[in-house]
Order: structure tokens, then C-alpha cells, then sequence
């Protein structure tokens, strides 16, 4: 969900940047990562994150194996999380499309 300005002066942020987690599946990398419900994802490789249309866009542009260097906000701190993505089943590899 994009952070509105409700939420910035709700939680104390300076502007109304990223992207706050509303459900993390169980077992996935997030969940493995410990990023939690309420979460705000300001950057990833120090780019700003505006909003969640701005995340959507990163993501679809990596691949299995590529590296999330993410920069998130819990309950006032700031911490640094690094993710690697995986496909569907868990893994790095590409999965081929049986025809």
C-alpha cells in the first residue's frame, strides 16, 4: 500500500515515499528475511521507492538470483535487509515453460 499522508504523520515520516507491507506469505523471502506486516520499503540499492506502482516496476525487471538490497522502517527504526529473489518453486534457476 502507498504511504499517504495520513500514514507519514501516523508513523513520523518525513514525506509520503514507499511502500508499506500489508501481508507476508509464510515462507516466502520476505517471511525468511523477518520483514514484517507494517513495514515501509523506502529503497531498494539506494533508489527511492516512491510508491507500490514504482515497486511493481523493480521487481518485474529482476530475475532468480538477483539481489534486493532493501532499506525498510519498523516502529521507528531504519533497518537494511537483503533479499534474493526466487522463482516460483523457491529456487535461483529459470523455470522452462513445459509445451
Amino acid at each position: 500500500m502507498d504511504v499517504d499522508t495520513r500514514i507519514k504523520e501516523k508513523v513520523g515520516l518525513e514525506n509520503v515515499e514507499g511502500v508499506i507491507v500489508i501481508d507476508v506469505q509464510q515462507g516466502w523471502i520476505a517471511d525468511q528475511s523477518n520483514i514484517k506486516k507494517g513495514n515501509i520499503i523506502v529503497q531498494d540499492n539506494g533508489t527511492t521507492i516512491y510508491n507500490k506502482a514504482n515497486l511493481k516496476e523493480l521487481l518485474a525487471n529482476m530475475y532468480p538470483g538477483d539481489q534486493l538490497n532493501l532499506k525498510i522502517k519498523r516502529e521507528g527504526k531504519e533497518l537494511a535487509k537483503t533479499l534474493t529473489v526466487t522463482n516460483r518453486e523457491g529456487g535461483t534457476g529459470i523455470i522452462k515453460r513445459a509445451l
